[in-house]
């Protein structure tokens, strides 16, 4: 990723195919995966390119995590503002979901196309931000829902709520969604089953409202580990999985 911090996008772009290519199915191959939408709209490039690579995947026998990519692929033509194509998708996928994580996620997805079409005039707010917003607020736990204090069009949190890790079990990237109440001090830090901490994923400002972090755990073993949002009088604790 040091080619993507410098703003490379070109030669990150093709560091990343690269991978994908040659290391099929690893841990690499699926952080490639997962940066490459994000690399290619900052490039300015279009990503509709993006979702034969995913199928590519989904037809080879070798790879394991098939519905990675295809959520992938979902996530791909919502960031390419292909909101019927990305809710026609989420649907099948939907009845296709074996689990009630699997289809709460497939319900977000078409939650966002639904909402991004309808909001179609909005096109100077954020997609990205937008479809954040809106995945923390549909992925509440029933005991941790709260009404949303609304400011003109905004939503923002009443309390701080750290949620599940979405997957889980992962391999070898996940998210990491958390709301605030207000602006303050952040910290957001992985551990391991020993209590050593093995990743700081913030430690730094962080506005009111909802966020996502990813988290990438291609360098770490399997087993369980525990992610830590700390603020000022507060540390909430979830656990997660990293399979490989």
């Amino acid at each position: 990723m040091l080619l993507e911090e410098k703003e490379n996008y070109t030669a990150s772009i093709k560091q990343y195919e690269h991978v994908i290519d040659k290391y099929e199915d690893t841990p690499e191959y699926y952080v490639a995966l997962a940066r490459l939408p994000y690399v290619y709209l900052k490039a300015g490039i279009e990503t509709e390119s993006l979702i034969s690579t995913y199928d590519t995947g989904l037809g080879s026998d070798d790879i394991t995590q098939k519905k990675f990519l295809k959520e992938m692929k979902i996530a791909t033509h919502i960031k390419g503002k292909r909101y019927e194509t990305a809710k026609a998708l989420a649907v099948e996928m939907k009845a296709e979901a074996l689990t009630e994580d699997e289809i709460s996620i497939s319900e977000i997805d078409i939650a966002i196309c639904d909402m991004m079409m309808e909001s179609g005039s909005k096109g100077e707010k954020s997609t990205i931000d937008y479809m954040a917003r809106l995945n923390n607020l549909l992925l509440k736990d029933d005991d941790q829902k709260t009404e949303p204090t609304v400011i003109g069009e905004e939503l923002l949190p009443k309390e701080i709520v750290l949620y599940q890790n979405y997957p889980n079990p992962f391999n070898p990237v996940t998210q990491i969604r958390f709301d605030l109440a207000k602006t303050e001090h952040v910290k957001l830090s992985v551990y391991n089953i020993n209590g050593q901490k093995v990743a700081e994923l913030l430690n730094e400002v962080q506005n009111a409202g909802v966020h996502s972090v990813e988290f990438d755990g291609s360098k770490l073993n399997t087993g369980v580990y525990y992610y830590t949002l700390e603020t000022d009088g507060v540390r909430l604790t979830n656990k997660m999985v990293l399979t490989k």
